[in-house]
Order: C-alpha cells, then structure tokens, then sequence
C-alpha cells in the first residue's frame, strides 16, 4: 500500500534544560507527528509537542507546540558515494 510505505508516525519523549537558573524544574516534553517521505530525498513533517508538569506547577517550557519541517537529502560525491566496487 502507498500510504504505508510513505507515511510514519513518530513519537519522542525527553527533557529540556530550563533557562531559568534558578529553578530545578526541567521541561519534561512528549512530542508526536507524521512524517510523509514523497521521494527518497524529501521528507515533510508535521507534529505537537506537549509539555508535561507536576500537578499546580506551571511548566518551565510552552504548554503545546505545533511544529511543521521539511528535509533534503543529497548524496555527496556522486551516486556511488565514492565506494569501489
């Protein structure tokens, strides 16, 4: 099936460094999203990250984030890559 072939959901989990010096809270994040490949050198991407915080404790970071990216790929040296055969 195209779909499957071309379209991934990605999910990430992690913990930021906050700027504030003076805190020991840390922005602790879950981040999900699709990436749809059209080609084998583009990537399109889509998301939202939500920060996660203790019970009556605002979070160091944003509430929720959207994000949206676009990745290229180029080969580097020709379309062998520079390996003998």
């Amino acid at each position: 099936m195209l779909v499957k072939e071309r379209l991934r959901f990605v999910v990430n989990a992690g913990l930021e460094h906050n700027r504030n010096k003076r805190s020991v809270l840390q922005d602790v994040f879950v981040l999900g999203g699709f990436v749809l490949s059209p080609s084998g050198m583009c990537d399109l991407d889509i998301g939202f990250k939500y920060s996660v915080a203790p019970p009556k404790i605002e979070s160091p970071g944003p509430d929720f984030t959207v994000l949206a990216g676009l990745t290229f790929r180029y080969e580097a040296g020709g379309k062998d890559n520079g390996q003998k055969k």
